[in-house]
């Protein structure tokens, strides 16, 4: 019996061990199936998603060719002359969104509409063709074009296109000819190496009785308005309007609004005229001009922001405009601190071209460097729209004594005795300013006030009194008294006080 358990066991010890193989090998498959089932369904969930998205997407699309079919075939319904956008180019009653409206609105769909469970947003574009026949006549407007475009309102992306074409029902071999055209170009006058700017809206009305157009100009630039009424009298024009892209403003001999009567952007058109225009768009620029004063003793050379009355003036390609510091007047220039700001010459924001800086009067203002005065702005046309002159008012020293003068010669005044001092007029000085210097203090043992650092020129008149309220009759005040001020700073101008009537001082 012993023999024979031992034989068993040993029989039986092989299934034990496979046993405990089976169990762990079962445990790693298990995690590979799973592993391997969850790439599959991963794949599968792509797939499927792809396919919906897919089917959906096709389904979309064919909603909206058959919405765009319908679309063109109303348009050509519409008859031959109102085949065109509101305020388009051809000018018609369609307008240029939304489903089957006419203007004034009638039976209309705006955007965004749902059709059949699609959002979307239709747009129509009509546009002339210059394609004639070889027996007609080459007007740029032989036929209209018809492009309606369907687009998912959530993404943009493009479900369907239709286009088509519309011609007259008849008309002669040489149709047209009659008709006027206009061509325009809008350029940045700044950027001479662009052919033109794309992306401006251009605008057409007129005298007689035709309805306004708009268009957006090409890459290039361009924008045509075909097919127009000839208007040959003097008292009929077409005039042209330009929108520009942000940041740009229309040159002021362009712009029909600032010049009614611009050649550029007016027009009487004969018969069979194809008249051809360019209007001039820009990004202004600012000017800043620094004004320092050179304040030269004998032994120092300060240049320091010149504060003190001063008209500046600009020359340039706009014209001649002179502003006065300090003072602001804001929609144009600002002065303070020395600082001459500018966005406008001659009523026009400040376009591109060569200035010239200059101070009215007598008093110099030079450029650093010395020359050239004139320099064109802006520094680098369109990425920095600023220039900046620096000004240097030549100046000099001022040195008065103040003495009192009874009969006979003058006397000094004991040191510290209060005297109050004006001066006014000289080379920068207008009628009705204030004081261009004052002083109210005590002269010291010389009978000496402060210097006054002045621009180099005559006609200076200086006012002085004793203490700080004159008083008559008391041999106490001095009424102007006319001094220069030569570049050569050693004079000592002595005002002599004597007995007359009170100055009036600014």
């Amino acid at each position: 019996m012993p023999t024979m358990r031992t034989a068993t066991a040993y029989a039986l010890r092989p299934l034990r061990l496979l046993r405990r193989d089976e169990r762990g090998f079962m445990m790693i498959e298990a995690v590979a199936a799973l592993v391997l089932f969850a790439v599959v369904v991963i794949a599968l969930v792509g797939l499927l998603t792809s396919a919906i998205s897919a089917n959906t997407f096709s389904r979309e699309k064919t909603i909206a060719e058959q919405v765009a079919n319908d679309q063109v075939e109303w348009i050509r319904s519409r008859g031959y002359d109102n085949v065109g956008t509101t305020l388009g180019n051809p000018a018609g009653n369609i307008d240029p969104t939304g489903l089957k409206c006419p203007t004034p609105a009638g039976t209309c769909d705006p955007n965004p509409l749902t059709i059949r469970g699609v959002v979307a947003n239709v747009e129509t574009d009509i546009e002339y063709v210059d394609d004639p026949a070889p027996t007609s006549y080459a007007t740029q407007a032989n036929y209209k074009k018809v492009t309606v475009t369907i687009e998912r309102a959530s993404d943009g992306r493009q479900l369907a296109q239709g286009t088509t074409y519309v011609a007259p029902a008849s008309r002669a071999p040489l149709g047209g000819l009659n008709n006027a055209i206009i061509n325009t170009t809008v350029v940045d006058i700044g950027d001479s190496t662009l052919p033109g700017v794309g992306d401006a809206t251009v605008g057409l009305s007129s005298t007689n009785p035709l309805a306004g157009r708009n268009d957006t100009t090409s890459q290039t630039g361009l924008v045509s308005f075909a097919a127009l009424i000839p208007n040959p009298t003097s008292s009929d024009y077409y005039n042209l309007t330009v929108m520009p892209p942000s940041g740009y403003v229309v040159q002021k001999a362009d712009d029909i609004a600032q010049t009614p009567t611009s050649p550029q952007a007016r027009v009487s058109l004969a018969p069979a005229q194809t008249w051809t225009t360019t209007l001039g768009i820009y990004r202004p620029s600012t000017v800043y001009v620094n004004l320092t004063s050179s304040q030269s003793t004998a032994t120092t050379t300060d240049d320091i922001p010149w504060t003190s009355s001063a008209t500046v003036q600009l020359s340039g390609t706009p014209g001649t405009d002179s502003f006065a510091c300090p003072g602001a007047v804001a929609a144009v220039y600002t002065c303070s601190g020395g600082q001459l700001t500018v966005w406008k010459i001659a009523g026009e924001p400040v376009q591109p071209g060569d200035y010239t800086v200059s101070v009215l009067n007598t008093v110099p203002i030079a450029t650093v460097p010395p020359t050239p005065t004139s320099q064109y702005v802006p520094n680098s046309y369109p990425s920095d729209l600023t220039a900046t002159y620096t000004g240097v008012i030549a100046t000099t020293t001022l040195s008065l004594t103040i003495k009192k003068r009874p009969p006979g010669s003058g006397t000094n005044l004991a040191s510290g005795t209060r005297v109050t001092v004006s001066v006014t007029g000289g080379p920068l000085w207008q009628a009705g300013d204030p004081a261009v210097y004052f002083y109210n203090g005590p002269v010291d043992a010389s009978s000496r006030i402060p210097d006054f650092f002045v621009p180099v020129g005559s006609g200076y008149t200086v006012k002085a009194f004793l203490g700080d309220t004159c008083v008559a009759g008391s041999n106490r005040n001095r009424t102007g008294q006319s001094v220069n001020a030569p570049s050569t700073p050693t004079n000592a101008a002595v005002i002599l006080l004597r007995d007359s009537p009170c100055p009036s001082l600014p």
